[in-house]
């Protein structure tokens, strides 16, 4: 179901298109079959289409298989449990771990070359929010990269929590701490890619696609998230063309004449309006016979 893409792509520069649908609250939807690789018969666990990790709702049941469930979970784990590892754990976002949960954090202060680390309770560590901020997909701009990799211009960076920091800094007597945050940017242009895809099986069904471009690079058997994912140029869900409705992460799709399906997404919403918006081209839906 991929396709080659250097076959594709818009005939001009058009955006994405305003008909964009935001999703609301739905509840569970049973499936039966692995969303990713069709596979049917087999032992099948359930999808939250945004991750629980994060406090997503939308759940599809029995819609991965164990290898395929895996794969994603490889996914997860970089984005959700060691790069927003900390952020979660300040906000207390939802685990089905909570022992697992970091009690203390590092700080640095002193030269970067010869740093001095502190170790310091959690609650007085700062939560750090950094999203990558991408370039227009490739396919999109019609640009075809061998590598697959995604393009970034730098990063949206939200700072909560930072009361204990400046305790810390006037109890020790210090002008400076530094903090450090991994970030995994091709990890995430997967995710990315994982909850459109989990929403437009959730629109459509699997089936519906003559073309599915996002599975091989979710699952890690292809690199070419660049391919797919990005930032558009000029914001959808924030522009004031969609009612949106009042949920932390906002996710919808809009559909061209030509069948391709290009979902729209941006996270912690609540937390920043101005959060990144990004873009993945999911696959073409099957055209009705003349």
């Amino acid at each position: 179901m991929a396709s080659n893409p250097s076959q594709h792509g818009p005939s001009d520069d058009q955006s994405v298109p305003r008909a964009l649908r935001p999703y609301g609250r739905a509840p569970a939807r049973e499936m039966g079959y692995c969303i990713y690789c069709g596979a049917r018969g087999v032992r099948l666990t359930r999808e939250h289409v945004i991750p629980h990790a994060i406090g997503g709702h939308l759940v599809l049941r029995e819609a991965s298989c164990d290898t395929c469930c895996q794969a994603t979970a490889e996914v997860e784990r970089a984005v959700l449990h060691e790069s927003l590892l900390l952020f979660r754990t300040k906000l207390d976002y939802p685990t089905r771990k909570k022992q697992g949960r970091p009690a203390r954090a590092s700080l640095e202060t002193g030269r970067p070359d010869d740093p001095t680390v502190l170790d310091v309770p959690v609650a007085d560590a700062p939560a750090v929010l950094m999203l990558p901020v991408f370039a227009w997909p490739r396919w999109w701009a019609q640009r075809v990269g061998a590598d697959g990799t995604v393009d970034g211009f730098g990063y949206r960076i939200v700072l909560l929590g930072t009361g204990g920091v400046a305790r810390l800094l006037r109890d020790q007597q210090l002008d400076h701490v530094r903090f450090r945050v991994k970030t995994y940017d091709y990890a995430f242009a997967r995710l990315l890619a994982k909850i459109a895809w989990g929403h437009a099986v959730l629109e459509w069904g699997r089936d519906a696609f003559e073309e599915v471009f996002v599975v091989p690079g979710i699952l890690g058997s292809e690199r070419d998230m660049g391919q797919w994912v990005g930032c558009p140029k000029k914001r959808v869900m924030t522009s004031g063309r969609v009612k949106l409705p009042s949920q932390p992460h906002h996710v919808g799709h809009a559909v061209l004449p030509e069948g391709w399906v290009v979902t729209s997404i941006q996270l912690f919403a609540d937390i920043d309006p101005e959060m990144p918006e990004y873009m993945v081209v999911v696959g073409r839906l099957r055209q009705p016979s003349s």
